[in-house]
């Protein structure tokens, strides 16, 4: 998990096999810890894209589902991310 300002939680949970999630962390020089699905995922959660990307709200509400590639890191994500963590 990494924490953004201590107050933001990064979390990357994959259900592809272990070898293949770790070389592909390897070949874009990501140093996330990983969380395997050990269980079916609530069907809110539910995508065959990948990769599936969900920013949740305090209140474990779903704000953001983006399926593919996306610029996680804009001005427009920390915008959204600052106006979450003043709700």
């Amino acid at each position: 998990m990494r924490i953004m300002g201590g107050q933001v939680a990064f979390i990357f949970v994959a259900n592809d096999k272990t070898d293949r999630v770790t070389a592909f962390m390897e070949k874009k020089g990501y140093n996330l810890p990983i969380y395997f699905q050990m269980t079916k995922a609530p069907n809110q959660f539910e995508h065959s894209s990948i990769p599936t990307t969900y920013i949740l709200g305090k209140s474990g509400r779903i704000v953001v589902d983006e399926s593919g590639a996306a610029n996680w890191n804009s001005s427009a994500t920390r915008m959204l991310l600052d106006s979450l963590l003043r709700e």
